[in-house]
């Protein structure tokens, strides 16, 4: 396969996190993999996308969902009234070991533009510093009915409020 000659008809679909709380979401500087230097305790405000980056390409239909998983010890999820695009509101499922996700179901077919769900979590206190990791991912399917599934690994870095011991 020529990976340099892509159909310009295919899709380019893509999550992840951004700093832009203004549409279209789509602009490659604002798209973040990761949030450093996160104080122990503190609430921190995510926007996660999901995009279709080839704006000559495929629509992705309605129905197709956005799931973002929160690691473990972090608390207090809470989606903000800004999930442009998805059912009102969105899913939380929390879980035995600890850990949550929040699911988002188009309500509509995304083109170019891109869809973002914001939501505010407590970050857990830590003794020193500690690496989560937010998975985000999408399932659904374009309107030439081929599948989309794009993942990404969100690295949060939460620091002490002190120094470690």
């Amino acid at each position: 396969m020529d990976y340099f000659n892509v159909k310009n008809t295919e899709a380019l679909v893509n999550v992840y996190l951004t700093d832009d709380t203004a549409a279209p979401w789509t602009d490659p500087t604002k798209m973040r993999g990761n949030r450093m230097g996160i104080l122990s305790g503190s609430t921190q405000t995510f926007q996660i996308v999901l995009a279709e980056l080839n704006t000559s390409s495929q629509n992705i239909e309605d129905g197709a969902v956005l799931i973002i998983n929160i690691p473990k010890d972090w608390i207090l999820i809470t989606p903000l009234n800004e999930y442009v695009g998805f059912v009102d509101p969105p899913i939380v499922n929390n879980f035995p070991d600890g850990s949550s996700q929040i699911v988002g179901e188009l309500i509509d077919d995304l083109d170019g533009v891109g869809k973002m769900i914001s939501f505010d979590a407590v970050a857990p206190s830590v003794a020193c510093d500690k690496m989560y990791v937010m998975h985000v991912l999408a399932n659904g399917v374009t309107n030439n009915n081929n599948p989309i599934g794009p993942i990404a690994e969100i690295v949060l870095q939460v620091n002490p409020i002190g120094a470690c011991p």
